[in-house]
């Protein structure tokens, strides 16, 4: 069978299209059809109620007919999505309570036909925006444990973004303690520790932090505004759905009055819509100039 795309039209658990290599057929709950399948980019278990990191594998099942993943793939093949609640190893039969569902989403047999679907999502449909990853904020910050913490504290980053920090030459990490460090994240973040990662990285601020990195909470805050609306700004998306995602983050981070130019809670005619995405452009530009880390 050859790989195919996955992605989610009406939830935040697959919000990108997703790539699924077929590992094999499973037995459960009567039903011989579901199909095991390894995934590039993983999901991140947090969010999902699986606390032992990012999940590589799901299980899906066919939501409109018994054997249909078993046949050619169409595109916009419904399915449900499905979490081992423990790890199958080489099982071909399933226990009745081994699964459980996080999600409905489609399988497409190309890349192109799961973006083209993405790009379909009506404006109403708000794809999940955070939290981020070290990658979405490279360049685009003064990177800094106290940075991180600002971050993740609202939700706004993964977890693993200290454990990927740690390494990093910013970091200031002694080379011989980036493993342990890097190890304390990890089990803080298998148990789905919050206050204990925020243990450790408070830890690391005051150990490694050098005074030239520190901001003020103001500063830290303009900061990550820049990363989240040009990382969204980057998306692919038609402009009434981008434009949407600009009010609401514009909303949580209290209509900010610097993004009235493309973003204001009393809002623009419909027929602002490429002024508003040239507005956003500039304002990008002039930010990306204030923040961009000196080489």
């Amino acid at each position: 069978m050859k790989p195919f795309y996955l992605v989610s039209l009406d939830d935040d658990v697959v919000s990108q299209p997703t790539l699924c290599r077929p590992v094999r057929f499973l037995r459960w709950n009567g039903r011989s059809d579901l199909l095991l399948v390894s995934i590039d980019p993983p999901l991140f278990g947090r969010p999902l109620g699986y606390p032992r990191g990012s999940v590589s594998s799901v299980v899906l099942a066919s939501r409109e007919s018994i054997g249909g993943l078993q046949r050619p793939l169409a595109a916009g093949h419904a399915v449900h999505v499905l979490l081992p609640k423990r790890k199958i190893g080489e099982a071909v039969t399933l226990s009745e309570n081994a699964l459980y569902a996080v999600s409905w989403s489609e399988v497409f047999p190309s890349l192109e036909m799961a973006e083209e679907a993405i790009r379909r999502i009506p404006c109403e449909v708000i794809p999940a925006l955070y939290p981020l990853l070290l990658g979405n904020l490279a360049d685009k910050a003064i990177l800094s444990w106290s940075f991180l913490i600002f971050g993740f504290e609202r939700h706004w980053c993964f977890a693993d973004v200290f454990t990927q920090f740690c390494a990093s030459k910013e970091a200031l990490v002694p080379a011989g303690e980036v493993t342990s460090i890097q190890s304390s994240f990890l089990k803080a973040q298998g148990s789905a520790d919050a206050s204990g990662i925020l243990r450790i990285a408070r830890w690391a601020s005051e150990n490694f932090d050098p005074p030239s990195v520190r901001r003020s909470d103001e500063i830290y805050l303009a900061n990550w505004l820049y990363v989240i609306m040009d990382w969204v700004f980057a998306l692919d998306r038609t402009p009434d759905v981008h434009l949407a995602l600009a009010d609401e983050i514009a909303e949580e981070f209290g209509w900010p009055a610097t993004l009235a130019g493309f973003s204001r809670k009393d809002g623009f005619p419909p027929e602002d819509e490429a002024r508003r995405m040239a507005a956003w452009q500039t304002w990008l530009d002039a930010e990306r100039a204030k923040w961009k880390p000196e080489t």
